[in-house]
């Protein structure tokens, strides 16, 4: 027996067809699960809108809509969310920003309707009592201030330092 380049086997020419992937139910959880997010991001409509500090003060705070006022710090602003009561939503000037009645939604509206901005936390606070010093201290809307900082970042810029 030859053991050199004369002796080669001889493969039939078959027509070999790839086996086509089983199916994996855990595929099918996945897909149901990123399109239960992917509606609710679709169907969220919570954005705010920006207004000024002179529109707040005419339409919203002398009428007595403004049910709370959120302020948090973003670079060197004072962003203050605007948070409309409920009862007053239903008003023709709020149709702007009141929540669509969507049935895929799973959580009632609750994020702030309008935002403005402001340079000082100490100024923006004089201007609010002095807006609000003709009314009863129990109709008083009172300015909250947040600290939205993501910790992982602070965390994240220590390390590379």
């Amino acid at each position: 027996m030859p053991n050199g380049p004369d002796r080669m086997k001889r493969v039939p020419s078959k027509k070999v067809t790839p086996k086509p992937p089983r199916f994996n139910i855990m595929w099918l959880w996945v897909a149901m699960i990123f399109g239960f997010f992917a509606l609710q991001y679709i169907f969220t409509d919570e954005k705010a809108k920006q207004i000024t500090y002179q529109q707040f003060e005419e339409n919203m705070l002398k009428a007595g809509d403004v049910e709370r006022l959120v302020a948090f710090k973003r670079n060197e602003l004072f962003f203050v969310e605007v948070f409309i009561k409920k009862d007053r939503l239903t008003e023709d000037k709020y149709k702007d920003v009141r929540p669509n009645a969507n049935g895929l939604s799973l959580s009632p509206p609750s994020g702030p309707q309008y935002f403005f901005t402001d340079g000082s936390y100490d100024a923006l606070e004089r201007k609010l009592d002095e807006a609000q010093a003709d009314l009863p201290a129990a109709d008083r809307v009172s300015l909250r201030l947040e600290d939205r900082t993501n910790a992982w970042t602070g965390w994240i810029f220590s390390i590379m330092l």
